[in-house]
């Protein structure tokens, strides 16, 4: 698909608990924050499940919020 990027994450397991996952390093699975630290992902990423079973990435709330307050300190 053109524009798309993908990844392949094959040093990542995905834990699964109540109300959510995580993505951990294989290498060091205690790191909750490996994968920010690698910078695969930043704070306020959001994801959903699509139709076609694909986890897919459709914003970040934190750059959102932050467009918002930019937009009204220039109204």
């Amino acid at each position: 698909m053109q524009g798309e990027t993908s990844m392949y994450l094959k040093d990542y397991d995905v834990m699964k608990f109540n109300g959510g996952f995580r993505l951990v390093s294989k290498n060091d699975p205690d790191n909750k924050f490996d994968p920010m630290d690698q910078g695969l992902f930043k704070p306020g990423d959001v994801f959903r499940v699509g139709y076609n079973g694909w986890l897919e990435q459709v914003g970040n709330d934190f750059d959102e919020l932050e467009a918002q307050a930019k937009q009204n300190d220039v109204a």
